[in-house]
């Protein structure tokens, strides 16, 4: 089912019982029974359609009601998630990635996160080669119904020099790495699945690569 169903295609009952919850979410197309459900497969769920006779500040509390109801309930089902929401939210902040990558054996660059333009020079100097700057978060933003994207991307000694907005936030910066090509890797259980990512461009050597050439199972 689509998330985004709820609240005006679907229809949730809750009621906590002795041992979880049970009820029903019925759509226009069917109606589940909570208690037969033993699998979720969670993947990009869209956001709620509320709606539109709602004032802006109704439909942020509509939003957080139904994320807070609706997803409360199913993340509270006794049953095998792949993955379950709170573990990808918790496997979204960076700084978790880099600790468990480091804590897996595998390398990583000196890296600083900080919202200090001095701390940023003193980083850049003890690096002996070039520094990127990226986000922390999602690169992805809306403005003025524009969708927009920052890119890694690699600091200069004018940026250096000039370090205006670096206060306004959180920014993370790594000692540069010269890739050969970058690795996607999906673990299954004990299956892994690998893709090799080459960049086809100069700038892409420094973003994320987008072409997929080669598909490989370990």
């Amino acid at each position: 089912m689509d998330a985004a169903d709820f609240p005006q295609e679907a229809t949730l009952v809750g009621r906590i019982g002795p041992h979880s919850w049970a009820g029903e979410v019925t759509t226009s197309h069917r109606t589940l029974d909570l208690l037969d459900v033993v699998a979720c497969y969670f993947r990009a769920p869209n956001p709620f359609r509320l709606s539109t006779d709602m004032s802006e500040p109704e439909r942020r509390f509509a939003a957080a009601q139904a994320r807070a109801g609706f997803g409360g309930i199913l993340t509270a089902l006794d049953c095998r998630w792949v993955n379950h929401p709170s573990a990808m939210s918790h496997a979204e902040y960076k700084p978790v990635q880099l600790a468990a990558a480091r804590e897996a054996g595998l390398s990583i660059p000196p890296t600083l996160i900080t919202n200090s333009p001095e701390e940023v020079r003193a980083f850049a100097a003890d690096i002996p080669g070039p520094v990127i700057c990226k986000p922390v978060a999602s690169p992805v933003f809306i403005e003025g119904n524009e969708l927009k994207t920052v890119y890694t991307r690699r600091i200069t000694e004018h940026d250096l020099a000039d370090l205006r907005g670096i206060e306004a936030t959180a920014h993370l910066f790594q000692a540069w790495v010269s890739k050969a090509y970058e690795v996607r890797l999906t673990v299954m259980g004990k299956h892994l699945f690998a893709a090799e990512i080459y960049a086809t461009s100069a700038k892409a050597r420094t973003s994320p690569a987008r072409t997929r050439r080669r598909w490989s199972r370990n």
